[in-house]
């Protein structure tokens, strides 16, 4: 599990909790006002999360110059 991933994402949800940094539509329903905000969540994080990977790391992804170590370790062999 990568921590700093949850993290990310808690962060996210939270910042994006209708009241917080923004409520959206003014004046909306408490349904609608949840539903746009929960559509903003999605969007975000999907926009948003290869970025955060990239500099937070991927769970269970090697990257290219951790593989280009392992070839090389079992070339030695």
């Amino acid at each position: 599990m990568n921590w700093f991933m949850i993290a990310f994402t808690a962060v996210l949800f939270y910042a994006l909790v209708p009241g917080v940094l923004v409520r959206l539509p003014p004046g909306g329903s408490k349904t609608v006002t949840l539903a746009v905000h929960a559509v903003l969540f999605a969007l975000v994080l999907h926009f948003t999360r290869h970025i955060a990977e990239s500099y937070l790391g991927r769970e269970g992804m090697a990257t290219k110059k951790e593989k280009d170590e392992k070839e090389k370790e079992k070339e030695k062999e």
